[in-house]
């Protein structure tokens, strides 16, 4: 028995986003594993801290595991052991069985470990390293980080172990059967360390099995009872099952020989290609020295190569190492690699691997060891020859390998990052199911819940600190902030329309301010006066006649659109059916809309209404609209869009409303004009998203118009202030979901925000007209916004205009609240 030892704006600003990606590439094919979006940059569902990841990677305890070595690179360093301090894991909770010889369990490095035995252990001694070997492997793997200058620390420091040896038979009559015995007992283990095995290569013992008609279980029987170790057929068997049942909780690693000379793997690394129900979570440990500095390595093989066990095995650097020493019953001290010890092999790139697992398990616990085991290989650094073959993983992911190096060197950090089927991060997907086996994943890209401003900062508040969990193509789980993923549909404060402005001056003051008759309707398809006082039509494509009335769509001294409310826009309507009823000083209105599918594929309209209002007295000096009804909207709320995950898709938002609109008039050189509105929503759950239901939302405007004229001859100046519309209070339902457990369940819970905004947006604008002669005129504007979209984080936000007519020539200039930007407009038309 051999111990082994030995990453320009003209008109348009471009935001643009470069995500790198991280792990090996080179040969024929690799796994990318990509960088996350901003929100999941630091990697698992932890937080890293890179000055954590620095102080560890230049501690003397981390830096000793390669006293004077011929690497100028710490192996510990090289596989990013101190990347994963940075993000808090240690392997607590974790359990590392170690099958060894020369074991401790006093050394003070384990203190604080619990450590549990199987059978009569074989201890170590202190006199050498091959006496101490499974206390050298297991400090590799887990020694304790204690701030001690003059000892080392392991991969996953605060993992836990279980020993047992496997050069004691414990009463049994044969050895693979206190193997089995002892695998049974490490039943809580997420890793099994194998650092020993027999010389004898895979490919001839398959020659010896197949030459003398033997069965597979009883060709490795017959290997180790000719090395000294008494098997028979059946005790194999009943090892290669311990084995395999391990699997069911964690993953088996093994060490190959030391002989570099071999061409294949020793049969006892190579198990899974005897027995394929081995080859769920198993991994061969290949011992690679990586000579030069970071970016002009070497790498030199220092054992048997990974053969055929290529596709599950991988490397780091065993050569040249130090490790912990002491008998057993003292608290020791460390075997220093000191000039001429040449104190390396397989045996020290196992633990690596090992303790990487027990790091992996605790950052990813919905992982089972196949996981784990995936995570691993594919995410190894394969950048440094070429490969023979790929391993596909799933979910698109594939991964290099070759016969020498398996899939290269053991790297932690990447194995923590989101890994992928491409360099495009944005594929990772999140699942609105209660497990990773339903169809209902969705891409992260995708999702989104875009706001109207109705909600103002509301959702946003309530979902502060809320986390949920994001796949890779590994079934990976990363948390990820959901309020990234909510966004307002509008983020512009009201701003001059410099075109419309000076549109404006080509018309009279006097055409601006004449009041036009109501009595007619936008886009009517048909009329019918029933008589003299009632009268039926049908509109297409707008909305019905009592919003259209209220509106003034037909009259142009006050531009009424700009205080419309979501679920009224009056240019929004299917085919409306619509009655008026004319009395001496008043007038009833009714009106009914349903969107209607074209024939092009096309939906007309996107709101079903039932609305109607009575109008009394006359605008031309003084009325008083009241309008009432209903509306129900399909796949969307109060002007909210989701996509995806968060979509609002099959769901209808009902809203009860009331409105009010009084105008007054005075000497024809004065009026006045008030608006508010009412409305309490309720909507419906969506299909397949994270967005559950909206009740009793209640929202209001109101608004406030002045306009006088010829304030000093031929002149016009209005004033407005006006609150857009705002949700005041009710709830929305938003699924917070976990991460899915080892059977891929996830669960779900309901998180019930409230609707109230931080603040209430308030618009100020003023405007002044002046017709200076029948050729010259100029008119100004100011707008002022305060707490844009009802936020308080708001500042104030301002919008000024200057606009000069003269003749056919136009000038005018308007600064842009939203980007500081000035828009400056010169025309000039020629009359033929």
């Amino acid at each position: 028995m051999n111990h082994k030892n030995k990453n320009l704006y003209f008109f348009l600003l471009i935001p643009i986003f470069v995500s790198g990606c991280i792990g090996g590439s080179g040969g024929s094919s690799s796994a990318a594993v990509a960088s996350t979006p901003s929100f999941l940059d630091s990697g698992t569902s932890e937080t890293y801290n890179s000055t954590t990841a620095t102080t560890t990677a230049n501690s003397i305890e981390f830096q000793n595991f390669n006293y004077n070595a011929t690497s100028s690179q710490n192996p510990l360093e090289v596989i990013n052991a101190h990347k994963a301090v940075g993000y808090g894991l240690n392997g607590s909770d974790q359990i590392i069985a170690i099958m060894d010889t020369g074991l401790s369990t006093s050394h003070a490095k384990f203190n604080g470990k619990t450590i549990t035995t199987f059978g009569t252990l074989d201890s170590a001694d202190g006199s050498s390293v091959s006496n101490d070997h499974g206390l050298f492997v297991a400090g590799v793997a887990a020694a304790a980080s204690t701030s001690d200058a003059n000892t080392l620390q392991g991969v996953a420091p605060a993992a836990d172990f279980h020993f047992s040896s496997y050069n004691k038979i414990n009463g049994n009559t044969y050895y693979p059967t206190h193997w089995a015995n002892a695998t049974d007992d490490a039943s809580t283990a997420v890793v099994q360390n194998n650092s020993w095995g027999i010389n004898y290569q895979i490919d001839t013992l398959k020659s010896d099995i197949s030459s003398n008609g033997w069965t597979n279980d009883y060709g490795v029987a017959q290997k180790w009872h000719s090395s000294g170790y008494t098997a028979n057929e059946a005790s194999a068997t009943a090892y290669i099952n311990a084995l395999n049942n391990f699997q069911d909780h964690g993953v088996i690693v093994y060490a190959l020989s030391n002989t570099s000379s071999y061409t294949d793997a020793d049969f006892q690394a190579a198990l899974p290609e005897l027995f394929s129900q081995l080859n769920e979570a198993w991994i061969t440990a290949v011992n690679i020295e990586i000579t030069g500095s970071s970016g002009n390595e070497t790498y030199t093989r220092k054992s048997a190569p990974c053969g055929s066990t290529g596709a599950y095995c991988m490397g780091a650097d065993g050569y040249g190492v130090s490790g912990l020493k002491g008998a057993q019953g003292s608290t020791g001290s460390y075997w220093e690699n000191a000039s001429g010890d040449n104190i390396s092999g397989t045996s020290f790139v196992a633990p690596q691997i090992s303790g990487a697992v027990a790091l992996l398990s605790q950052a990813f616990p919905n992982h089972t060891p196949a996981q784990l085991t995936d995570r691993l290989l594919a995410s190894a650094d394969n950048s440094f020859f070429n490969h023979d073959a790929a391993v596909t993983f799933g979910n698109g992911v594939k991964h290099g390998y070759d016969n020498e190096f398996g899939h290269g060197i053991l790297d932690i950090y990447a194995a923590l990052q989101p890994i992928t089927s491409s360099s495009d991060n944005r594929s990772l997907r999140v699942f609105t199911g209660n497990s990773l086996n339903d169809n209902l994943e969705h891409q992260l890209r995708n999702s989104r819940l875009m706001t109207s401003s109705s909600f103002g900062d509301s959702i946003q508040r309530g979902l502060v600190g809320e986390v949920g969990f994001v796949y890779d193509a590994l079934d990976g789980g990363f948390q990820y902030d959901i309020n990234s993923q909510i966004n307002l549909s509008n983020k512009n404060a009201p701003s001059v329309n410099i075109k419309e402005e000076l549109n404006k001056l080509s018309d009279s003051i006097l055409s601006l301010t004449t009041i036009k008759p109501d009595n007619s309707i936008r886009q009517i398809a048909g009329s019918l006066d029933i008589n003299d006082e009632l009268n039926a039509s049908i509109t297409v494509g707008v909305s019905s006649l009592p919003v259209q009335n209220f509106y003034d769509l037909n009259n142009n001294s006050v531009n009424l659109l700009n205080y419309q409310i979501p679920y009224l826009e009056a240019n929004e309507g299917g085919v409306g059916v619509n009655a008026t009823y004319q009395l001496s000083n008043s007038k009833f209105l009714l009106g009914a809309t349903v969107p209607v599918d074209q024939s092009n594929g096309q939906t007309l309209g996107l709101r079903k209404s039932l609305i109607g209002s009575v109008e009394i007295g006359k605008p031309e000096s003084q009325s008083l609209t009241l309008m009432a009804g209903l509306t129900e909207d399909k796949d969307s709320l109060l002007g909210s869009q989701g996509t995806s995950a968060f979509s609002l898709d099959g769901s209808k938002s009902l809203t009860k409303f009331a409105a009010l609109k009084a105008e007054k008039r005075l000497h024809n050189n004065f009026s006045i004009t008030g608006m508010a509105s009412l409305g309490s929503t309720d909507m419906s759950s969506p299909t397949n998203s994270f967005v559950d239901s909206a009740s009793d939302v209640r929202s209001s405007s109101v608004a406030l118009i002045a306009d006088m004229k010829n304030i000093t001859k031929d002149d016009n100046f209005s004033f407005s202030i006006h609150q857009p519309n705002r949700v005041e209070n009710g709830s929305i339902a938003i699924k917070t979901a976990s991460l899915a457990d080892a059977n891929r369940n996830i669960s779900q819970t309901i998180k019930n925000i409230n609707l109230e905004s931080s603040s209430r947006q308030v618009n100020f604008g003023m405007s002044y007209r002046k017709d200076l002669s029948e050729n010259l005129n100029f008119s100004l504007k100011h707008l002022i916004t305060k707490n844009l979209n009802h936020s308080n984080s708001s500042s104030r936000l301002h919008s000024s205009y200057l606009g000069m007519d003269y003749k056919d020539l136009k000038l005018g200039i308007a600064t842009n609240p939203n980007d500081y930007s000035i828009e400056t407009q010169i025309s000039y038309a020629i009359s033929l």
